[in-house]
């Protein structure tokens, strides 16, 4: 791969698995010990972040920083080596001999897109001069480090249909989205998914039929953030309306209908200059509509609670009809209406709550009885003025 140019991975659907792969596979920094016992460290690959509006000093300074992490420096050496000098042809030779002292076997640039574009007034990334691209290609043909790139459509069409000459170069191009068509990848991440189920119908594996994934696979295009956020939706939509919802085919297509209604146009173009742009915003209008139904949700819960209360019997209609059936239940001495009568008239001149059950029915059999009782008193109510000066002192007390 010595001195080539690959792109590592392009698309609208996250972070390319290139870096994860790369990272996980392969150590970063080995040492080789010589005969004599001196030590060389030679970096395998290194990882550097683009600057955005091709901000070259950054973009220098960012390799410096990337050597500097890759060896393990808290104190940034290389960095600030580079941040130094001020030309820019002085930050270029820098930056070469490190890539040779270090024997660095291959550089990757992730969001390259970043570092080829700039924005502009109407805030749409444009392409910016080619001394960006022209920094890459002289280190990769000073040094024969071979380069790879990560990034949008936007960084594909700027690097090798723009850059005509950059063909001849091309090592292998790994596409980020390429897991989206693969079939393997698309049962794991479901598989995955159904672990977290808040419904009380549970999706089984059992249930991931061929139509069932034939409607995921339609309204997603296999993206990985969109099958999550369909899926999430779908948990939603279920809650919301009916916990016993079946999960099925029709729902699926409904939900994305109702939450993603234009994200099938938007995912049909998905090489249009404005994809991410337009992806993402459906995605938060999404996010803007399921809160919306949380919201509406809590209003309605809250209107039932609310009405439970005042539906709730009052504490007279409960001991009425607590002394009723209970007196009824062991005599049939005195007459519905004459219990009521009582019950009624005993509350009202007594200070009963429905937490006195049994002394009220036990005082309601005496009056029947013709036994006098000593009623409970209510409490004296306080006179409007008195009640106005105390709440006048709690004020002051607050303050």
């Amino acid at each position: 791969m010595n001195g080539s140019f690959s792109l590592l991975g392009y698309g609208g659907t996250g972070k390319s698995l290139a870096l994860s792969i790369i990272m996980s596979h392969y150590k970063q920094v080995v040492i080789h010990r010589l005969k004599g016992g001196d030590e060389i460290y030679q970096i395998l690959y290194l990882i550097v972040q683009c600057p955005p509006n091709g901000n070259m000093s950054a973009f220098y300074s960012n390799i410096g920083k990337a050597v500097d992490t890759a060896i393990g420096y808290t104190y940034p050496a290389f960095q600030k080596r580079i941040d130094q000098v001020r030309s820019l042809g002085e930050k270029l030779n820098i930056v070469i001999n490190i890539i040779e002292r270090f024997n660095i076997g291959l550089i990757i640039f992730d969001e390259i897109q970043m570092f080829l574009t700039s924005k502009n007034s109407n805030h749409e990334r444009v392409n910016v001069k080619t001394e960006s691209f022209q920094a890459i290609t002289t280190i990769m043909n000073s040094t024969g480090v071979s380069i790879g790139v990560i990034g949008t459509e936007i960084a594909y069409r700027l690097i090798f249909e723009d850059q005509i000459h950059q063909n001849r170069r091309l090592g292998k191009t790994i596409y980020a989205d390429s897991y989206c068509s693969n079939h393997s990848t698309f049962m794991r991440i479901l598989n995955a998914l159904i672990d977290y189920q808040w419904t009380d119908v549970k999706i089984t594996k059992e249930d991931l039929t061929p139509d069932l994934l034939k409607a995921f696979m339609d309204c997603t295009h296999g993206i990985i953030d969109l099958i999550i956020g369909l899926y999430s939706a779908l948990q939603h939509e279920a809650l919301i309306t009916d916990r016993k919802t079946k999960i099925n085919e029709s729902f699926v297509r409904k939900v994305a209908k109702k939450y993603y209604p234009n994200l099938m146009k938007t995912i049909d173009n998905i090489g249009a200059s404005d994809y991410d742009r337009t992806r993402l915003a459906e995605i938060e209008e999404a996010s803007k509509l399921m809160k919306k139904d949380i919201s509406k949700q809590s209003d309605i819960e809250h209107e039932r609670t609310i009405s439970k209360i005042k539906n709730k019997p009052s504490d007279k209609d409960m001991l009425i009809k607590s002394a009723v059936a209970k007196i009824t239940a062991v005599s049939d001495d005195f007459k519905v209406n004459s219990i009521i009568d009582v019950s009624k008239e005993l509350y009202e001149t007594g200070n009963y709550s429905v937490t006195d059950e049994k002394q009220f029915t036990r005082d309601v059999m005496k009056v029947l009885s013709g036994k006098k009782i000593r009623a409970k008193k209510k409490p004296d109510r306080m006179s409007k003025d008195v009640m106005m000066q105390f709440l006048d002192n709690k004020t002051q007390d607050t303050n």
